[in-house]
């Protein structure tokens, strides 16, 4: 994950006397201050530090869907369903209730409820590491916080950052946060597993990484949390707006940039208010359609049957050596942090189809491979097996990492969250249909359909996905109404 600046600020709300006395402070603050307002000239790492604010106003989130991920990947390790499944249902349940208060409870405490309620998973698992209840409230009450979160987070991701690091904000505070959690989780299953001495079990070790991942949100949010500029417009609460908008760029005054992005904010808004709510919804079917799609793929490119295809060639073909598993996690995060960081500039588009198309041939292979019974105790086959595993996994974090760019701005304000919960929803019930439908005799044939979901993907997405780098929110969502894109890479 990248390095996080951390730059604080105060919560209190500034009074109208307070963003006239900005205002007139505003030239002696630009001479002593390094950085300058934004232009399309500006470095991208320059770019970056300018806006940092907007990344420390959410990164609180990064920590808690680490937690989330290390519990997914953790999820092939339970010997019954029920502990399997137990944190997908939370995420569900927590998705469902963050998804429809988010807009009338606030964000700010979305955020720390979901922190708290980490700790509190973490806790269990530290000190009741063999109790099967206590496991299973634990990784039920882990999945509730992430799912709290995630609507609120990509609301907050798309109407905090400027339009020419919506992507990277979205990407990196989600998709890449699910990733490294991962990734994580594997390194001491990895390196400990040959230690016959070991003091704590993986579920202990689990507890304690996350009880910090809940700890450090707290911090954060108190210090560095900005409520979004647009919440405050929709409450007609224009000061408010501005300050909020103040605080989430460098240098902490009031600038043209600042009016600009209110204006961008304003006629979003008020587009978005001249629709009734049944408008809102039939407006933002096509994008929910085409999202939900996208984030299935999400959990077909990670799920137990692919743990199952990666066990078999990692077993037969290395003898369960333990550094292919720091290896998968590693490509597949390394995978999304790439595409994270490119999806502002080369944009969200090409790197889907991209991905795509490159993960649905690596599945086909895969496929072919595990049909053939002969092939599954011969050793060069299961090696070949592997590397395809490898590409598909570093590929499929090529794909993924826009599909939180895109739910971050996709849909009508008024429907925002509750589209993003259910496109949300749709990935989990994916996972647990694989854990549930599916066994390891059907590994070649889910192999064969999973690409030939990532092949629909890219055919989908060359056809209907907008390209919406550098757009306004306004403009974004404007294109998702549209079934099909003439222009196909934008």
């Amino acid at each position: 994950m990248t390095t996080i600046l951390i730059e604080p600020h105060s919560d209190e709300p500034n009074t109208n006397s307070d963003i006239d006395l900005l205002r007139s402070e505003q030239s002696s603050h630009r001479d002593t201050e390094p950085l300058q307002p934004e232009t399309p000239q500006m470095r991208w790492s320059d770019r970056v530090r300018l806006n940092q604010p907007q990344s420390n106003s959410i990164v609180a989130a990064a920590f808690i869907f680490m937690s989330g991920g290390m519990h997914i990947a953790y999820t092939f390790i339970p010997p019954d369903t029920h502990t399997s499944t137990a944190w997908f249902v939370g995420a569900i349940i927590g998705t469902i209730i963050g998804s429809t208060v988010c807009d009338f409870l606030g964000k700010k405490l979305l955020f720390l409820l979901s922190a708290c309620f980490v700790i509190l998973g973490g806790v269990l698992l530290v000190s009741l590491p063999n109790n099967n209840g206590a496991l299973l409230a634990g990784r039920y009450i882990d999945g509730f916080a992430s799912g709290l979160l995630f609507a609120p987070l990509l609301v907050l991701a798309g109407e905090e950052s400027v339009k020419s690091l919506r992507g990277m904000l979205a990407a990196l505070h989600e998709t890449d946060s699910f990733a490294l959690g991962i990734f994580v989780y594997f390194i001491p299953i990895s390196t400990g597993s040959s230690n016959t001495d070991q003091s704590l079990t993986s579920e202990q070790t689990l507890g304690i990484v996350s009880i910090f991942y809940g700890i450090m949100p707290l911090i954060i949010i108190f210090f560095y949390f900005v409520e979004s500029p647009v919440y405050h417009l929709v409450h007609n609460d224009e000061n408010q707006a501005i300050d909020s908008l103040r605080r989430l760029q460098r240098p902490l005054v009031i600038t043209s940039e600042t009016y600009q992005q209110l204006e961008e904010h304003k006629a979003y808004v008020a587009h978005n208010k001249e629709m009734s709510l049944l408008q809102s919804i039939v407006y933002g079917l096509p994008a929910l359609l085409k999202l939900c799609l996208f984030r299935s793929v999400v959990a077909l490119s990670f799920s137990k049957m692919t743990y199952y295809a990666f066990a078999t060639a990692s077993l037969i073909g290395y003898s369960a050596e333990t550094w292919t598993l720091i290896v998968m996690g590693l490509l597949r995060w390394l995978g999304v942090l790439i595409s994270t960081h490119i999806i502002d500039t080369v944009g969200r588009k090409k790197v889907v189809l991209i991905g795509a198309i490159v993960c649905g041939g690596m599945a086909i292979g895969i496929g072919i491979i595990m049909d053939t019974p002969q092939n599954l105790m011969d050793e060069d086959k299961m090696r070949i097996l592997l590397y395809l595993y490898f590409v598909f996994q570093f590929f499929a974090g090529i794909c993924i990492a826009s599909s939180s760019a895109y739910l971050s701005e996709a849909f009508p304000l008024v429907v925002k969250p509750y589209y993003i919960g259910i496109a949300f929803i749709v990935e989990l019930l994916v996972q647990i249909i694989c854990l549930t439908a599916f066994d390891f005799t059907d590994t070649a044939s889910y192999f064969y359909v999973t690409a030939a979901i990532f092949l629909a993907l890219f055919l989908y997405g060359l056809l209907t996905l907008p390209e919406t780098k550098h757009d306004t929110l306004l403009e974004a969502q404007i294109k998702f109404k549209q079934l099909l894109h003439s222009s196909y890479l934008n």
